[in-house]
Formats: C-alpha cells, structure tokens, sequence
C-alpha cells in the first residue's frame, strides 16, 4: 500500500474518531451547556462541572428566567422565592462568588440584549468595586459573544480527554442514582422553590464556627478582594460606577425594572473598611450609587449587622433573613424585623 493511502486512512480515522467523540458529548451534556433534552429522563444528574461560572451562565440562559438576581456570593446565599414572591414568573439566582462589577454587568448587558428579562436585583458589595481586583480566571468575553459558536466553553465540551471522561462519569452517576434521587437533584438545580437556601435557613453554626471563619475573611480578604493599591482613593471607582450605569442605561431601554441594594455586613467587616484605609472610598462608594439610582442600603450599622452571629462569617447573612432583607427592599410591612434595618436612598 502506498504512502498517500496510509496518510489518508490515519486522516479519516483522526477525523472520524474527533466527530465521535464530539457527537458523544454533545449528547451526554456533562456539563448542561447545549440546551437540548437528548435522555433528559435518564440522564439528570450533572456534577462534574469545568468550573461555577461557566454552570450558573448556561443554566441560566437555558432557563430563560424573567427575573434575575446578580451580585456575588452575598446575593447567592438567598432566595429566589423570596424575589418571585413580589414580581411573579421564574427567578434565577445568578450570583458568582468574589465577581467584580466587569464581570456582573457584562453578564447582565448579554442577558438585556439576549433574553427576556423584565426584573433584575442587583446586590452591591464595596468590595465588587476594588479596581485591583481582577477578573475571575475563568471569565471570558467570547462566552458572552452569541455570534460565535465555537466559542472555548464550547470547545472544552466537545473536545479532549476530560470533557470525554466526564461524559462516562455523568453516565455511571445517573446509572446508579435512583429516581427520588434524580428529582431531587432536579429540584434542587431549578431552585424555584429556593431548595438550596431552605438547606442553608437550617444550618446552625456555632459561636466558635462563626467566630473562626470570621477571623479567616478578616486575614484573608485583604490579600485579595480588599487589597489597597489604589483603593484608597475615592475617585478610583469611578470607572466600575461608569460600568454600572451602562447596564442601568440598558435596562432603561428595555424597560426592564432594575432593583439595587447594598449588601450588609457584620460589624467587624466595616470596622475593616476603616482598619485599612477605605472609609472615605465606602462613603464616596455610597454617595456615587445614589448620584446614579436609588437604592436599599443595608451596609451599615444596624440592629442585624450589629449582632455577628446573624451571619455565617463576616460577609454572608444567614439566609434566614433573606424573606426579610426582599421584604424592607419591596415595601413589604408583612415582615416583621429591626425597623433600622434597610434604609431607602436617592440623590436628594
């Protein structure tokens, strides 16, 4: 046999075995991100994600939700029934942990463009505004570009030997999972009815848990979401509040209902706002929100961010004061909590 038939035959069998090995993830799906319901009754349980952000953006579009919470872990640890209650439809919570503002409103300028969204509520962490914080390093901007298919989330789920194995693994979990176990994954994954919240509204912590993982973010966070380089300086948000108007002006557009509301805090993370250097930036930080919207602010001593143990460390409040944290946000006098906690705030 000649070398021109060898040649071919390993370039067929290359290419053939490339477009199996496409076709097979494409339809097993590990990773939920192709919107199609190939076995969608056997195959349910998908758990070996690339990475969260890549898993929260492609549920959430395939959703199609109407309404939309965006913030960083902060907002991640509430609950979406806690929104629908005041604006009806489907709700997906699309939080992502330490994200910047680049990051959460180039997220929210693709779902304007894209989708039909009628509700956004956007919570605001001082620290999302740090002009030394990066972006995450699994963001992409070809993510969010809908014109171009091929794009590297699409190639890391077709392609190579770990899209393959967790193709098998996503097999064999759903294999061995019983029913009750795939409606409960199911359930827990459409969170309509804030499963993953009510887990979290039960989970009781102790004094000393609190108290350690407290110390930890006050160590830790200065290394990364708080470091000062240019932090200090008020006027060096400025450009991550030109990135927040874009989107406010893009909800104007559409007349879509943009809610915003501050984040609280326990007492101990303000103190290390001042700890290092930042109180004249959070007070510039406050001021420059209400220069530009209206919001609920919530990141300030109160009667809930006085007490430690209403969080789960220094930065997440206990989910259990997600209903009333939505409740001082929509007017709801239904909810009984501190009457300082939530204040409304506009340029005048």
């Amino acid at each position: 046999m000649s070398f021109k038939f060898w040649n071919k035959f390993f370039l067929i069998t290359a290419f053939s075995f490339f477009i199996l090995t496409a076709a097979f993830n494409f339809t097993v799906n590990p990773y939920g991100l192709f919107n199609h319901h190939f076995f969608s009754d056997f195959i349910v349980i998908k758990k070996h994600t690339v990475s969260e952000r890549m898993q929260i953006f492609y549920t959430t579009i395939h959703k199609d939700p109407q309404n939309i919470m965006m913030g960083t872990s902060r907002i991640g640890m509430l609950s979406p029934a806690d929104v629908t209650k005041y604006l009806g439809g489907t709700t997906s919570n699309m939080a992502m942990a330490g994200s910047n503002i680049e990051e959460q409103s180039q997220y929210l300028l693709y779902m304007i463009k894209n989708h039909s969204v009628k509700n956004i509520v956007w919570s605001m962490d001082f620290c999302s505004f740090n002009p030394d914080l990066p972006n995450d390093g699994d963001f992409t901007y070809d993510r969010l570009d809908s014109g171009t298919y091929l794009n590297r989330d699409r190639k890391i789920a077709l392609m190579g030997f770990q899209a393959s194995k967790n193709s098998f693994l996503t097999l064999y979990d759903n294999f061995k999972a019983s029913d009750k176990e795939k409606e409960e994954y199911k359930r827990v994954l459409d969170d309509e009815d804030g499963e993953f919240q009510k887990h979290m509204q039960n989970t009781v912590l102790t004094k000393k848990e609190i108290d350690d993982y407290t110390a930890w973010q006050i160590e830790n966070y200065p290394k990364k979401f708080l470091v000062v380089r240019t932090f200090d300086q008020p006027h060096s948000i400025d450009p991550n509040l030109k990135k927040m108007q874009t989107v406010i002006d893009a909800c104007k557009k559409k007349n879509i209902n943009l809610v915003i509301y501050t984040s609280p805090v326990s007492k101990d993370f303000l103190q290390l706002y001042k700890d290092l250097g930042l109180e004249k930036t959070f007070k510039y930080w406050k001021k420059g929100l209400a220069d530009i919207t209206a919001y609920t602010d919530f990141c300030y001593l109160n009667d809930i961010t006085k007490n430690p143990y209403n969080f789960l460390d220094a930065t997440h409040l206990h989910s259990k004061y997600s209903a009333l944290l939505f409740a001082r946000i929509f007017n709801d006098p239904s909810v009984k909590g501190p009457k300082d906690f939530g204040k409304y705030i506009n340029k005048k």
